[in-house]
């Protein structure tokens, strides 16, 4: 009878402690979730996003060859702008990109051509002095 009464009250003080400890692990799992997928995500959109600036930069390049525009920083820039938002809008989203901020991080990025003196010649069709600034 002493040894019934001693079970019941270790199984009385004991059910709530491992319920509590039970609950203690769910939450902590829960947690360890929710954390590791979080890291997952935000992977996934920083991977994304750099992919996209890369793949926008040379975009824009190739497309103003391909119209026989002039190839300015500022118009590769906003080319490779557009392509990005198109491309990866929940990235954007997930980061808080704006515009000013996108075109920042598109610049370095941009591979502008250098042309010898004889390339600007034939492209522009300039006949006068070059002058060479390069220091």
């Amino acid at each position: 009878m002493f040894d019934t009464a001693i079970t019941i009250l270790i199984d009385q003080a004991l059910s709530p402690l491992i319920s509590l400890a039970a609950a203690a692990l769910v939450a902590w799992a829960t947690a360890k979730f929710h954390q590791f997928t979080g890291i997952q995500i935000e992977a996934k959109h920083r991977e994304a996003l750099q992919s996209a600036l890369e793949n926008g930069a040379r975009y824009a390049i190739n497309l103003l060859r391909q119209r026989g525009e002039p190839i300015t920083l500022e118009r590769a820039a906003e080319l490779g702008a557009q392509y990005v938002r198109n491309s990866v809008p929940d990235a954007l989203g997930y980061f808080k990109v704006g515009d000013l901020s996108l075109r920042d991080l598109l610049i370095p990025k941009v591979n502008l051509p250098t042309y010898t003196e004889a390339e600007v010649r034939d492209l522009t069709g300039y006949t006068g002095t070059i002058e060479n600034r390069a220091r």
